[in-house]
């Protein structure tokens, strides 16, 4: 069976592809620049904030996240999340005042995400599904 379907795009660049699927292959990475796809901007401080409570509703909408389960995600976000995204070249991250914005997102990555999304929101009893507003797609 050939790679080349219908839809695929001959612009696009292998290791485009490879790098994107990498740094997806997270789900902090992808709830991250799910969160900024509708901001744009944030920072490290609410970014943990917010993504603390969407990966501890992910299961149970009735789970509470403690202080420190956010405190050791803000440093996972800080030391490893951020820096990659940044690396992949789609987030500014300034590691000293803590800001993050979204860079212009690669198709592939547009697509791997709203492919994500939908997954996520179609998943039976997946709280998200109802709390949250992420679009699909920009």
């Amino acid at each position: 069976m050939s790679s080349d379907g219908p839809d695929a795009d001959p612009s696009t660049d292998p290791s485009e592809v490879d790098s994107a699927f990498r740094v997806l292959s997270d789900v902090h990475r992808r709830y991250a620049l799910y969160y900024l796809r509708d901001r744009e901007t944030t920072n490290l401080e609410e970014l943990a904030t917010v993504l603390a409570s969407w990966l501890g509703a992910r299961d149970d909408a009735n789970t509470v996240i403690t202080p420190e389960e956010r405190e050791r995600l803000l440093v996972a976000l800080h030391h490893a999340h951020l820096p990659d995204l940044d690396a992949a070249g789609l987030v500014r991250y300034d590691s000293v005042t803590g800001d993050v914005s979204l860079n212009s997102l690669p198709e592939v990555v547009e697509t791997a995400l709203n492919l994500s999304l939908a997954q996520q929101r179609e998943a039976p009893g997946r709280p998200e599904k109802r709390r949250f507003g992420w679009r699909a797609g920009r």
